[in-house]
C-alpha cells in the first residue's frame, strides 16, 4: 500500500490497535523513507504523506507500554483532533444528505428525506458509535420505509434522552391466525385529505398491498367481510351492519 500510495497519501485507520511488532516496521518506515518487500533485495522509496487515525486514547497506550512513544512522537507531526459526534449535531442534516444520496444511488430509489420528527429525534440521540452509527442507522431505516419520507418510526435507538412520541397504526390479530401474520403498519395522510372515507380506504389499500392482493387474508385482518371490504375500496367509507 505504502509503494501503491506513490507521491500521494496513504491512510492508516485506527493506527492504536496495531501490534508491537508492526509499529516497530512502520516506525523504520516512516524515519527512513523506504521500504523493502518480502523476500526482496533492494530498498523502495517511500514518498507517500502518512495520515492515521485512531479512537483510542495513545496517550494512556503509550504510558501503559502498547504503543511506542517513538512512533507516536513521529505520528503527532500535525494533530488533528475531530470531537464526537454527539459534541458536533450540526453535522447531522449534512451527514444525512449524504447517506441517503449514496443509499439511493446504491439501491435505485429515490427517499427525499427525513421527517421534522425523524430529524428531531437524530438530533436527541448520543451516538456513543458516532458517524458509522448513525450511518447505520440510516441504512435501517432506509431499507425499512416504504414511502418517499424516513420517519421517527423507522429508528430503534436506545439512549435517546427525548423521545418522540410513536404514533402507528396496528392491526390487530384475529383469533383465527396464525402468529406471523401479526404485524405493524404506518399511514402518513397529508391533512388536507385526512377525511375518514380516505383515510379507511387508504389503510384498506395498505394492508392488501401487506398481503399482495389477497382480498380474503385482507378482510380476515381488518376483521370485516369481503362484500364490505369491496364497498370501503370503492366508495372509501361504509357504514352499512353485515
Amino acid at each position: 500500500m505504502f509503494e501503491l500510495a506513490g507521491d500521494g497519501s496513504i491512510f492508516l485507520d485506527e493506527i492504536g490497535d496495531i501490534s508491537l511488532a508492526t509499529q516497530s516496521k512502520l516506525l523504520k518506515v516512516i524515519e527512513d523513507h523506504s521500504m523493502r518487500r518480502v523476500g526482496g533485495v533492494r530498498d523502495v522509496p517511500v514518498r507517500a504523506r502518512v495520515i492515521a487515525a485512531t479512537s483510542a486514547d495513545l496517550d494512556a497506550k503509550m504510558r501503559s507500554g502498547e504503543f511506542r512513544k517513538d512512533l507516536y512522537h513521529r505520528l503527532k507531526i500535525l494533530p488533528l483532533e475531530l470531537p464526537p459526534l454527539r459534541e458536533r449535531k450540526e453535522d447531522i442534516p449534512l451527514l444525512v444528505d449524504s447517506f441517503l444520496t449514496s443509499f439511493n444511488k446504491a439501491y435505485n430509489r429515490k427517499i427525499r428525506g427525513l421527517t421534522p420528527h425523524a430529524l428531531q429525534l437524530l438530533m436527541e440521540h448520543e451516538w456513543e458509535g458516532n458517524v458509522r452509527e448513525l450511518k447505520h442507522s440510516i441504512e435501517r431505516a432506509f431499507l425499512l420505509e416504504e414511502s418517499d419520507w424516513i420517519t421517527e418510526h423507522d429508528f430503534e435507538l436506545q439512549n435517546t434522552k427525548a423521545r418522540t412520541v410513536k404514533r402507528k397504526v396496528i392491526i390487530n390479530k384475529p383469533e383465527n391466525l396464525p402468529p406471523k401474520e401479526v404485524d405493524t403498519l404506518m399511514l402518513l395522510i397529508p391533512l388536507d385529505r385526512a377525511l375518514l372515507s380516505e383515510v379507511q380506504r387508504t389503510f384498506v389499500h395498505k394492508v392488501l398491498d401487506h398481503v399482495g392482493g389477497n382480498k380474503v387474508r385482507a378482510a380476515k385482518i381488518l376483521g370485516v367481510s369481503r362484500p364490505r371490504l369491496n364497498r370501503i375500496l370503492k366508495n372509501g367509507t361504509d357504514d352499512s351492519e353485515d
